[in-house]
């Protein structure tokens, strides 16, 4: 199930789980500061530009992996 974690300035932080993509690109729209995102790779590229540890992720493990890595220079 994808998941993604959004940080955003000035919002409160989000982790999402959804049961397809498809589901959690819907369910990003629901983020008011977030672009409306048009595909699944679209929405991976705007999360992976913002703060660490945003990031669109296959599974609640690789988003935790993620998240306990050395934040990214």
């Amino acid at each position: 199930m994808p998941v993604a974690v959004v940080i955003l300035k000035n919002a409160i932080p989000a982790i999402v789980e959804e049961r397809d993509d498809a589901a959690l690109l819907k369910r990003l729209k629901d983020i008011p500061e977030l672009p409306d995102f048009s595909t699944v790779n679209e929405a991976r590229g705007h999360l992976a530009k913002l703060p660490f540890p945003s990031g669109w992720f296959d599974s609640v493990a690789e988003a935790q992996l993620y998240a306990k890595q050395d934040e990214p220079e």
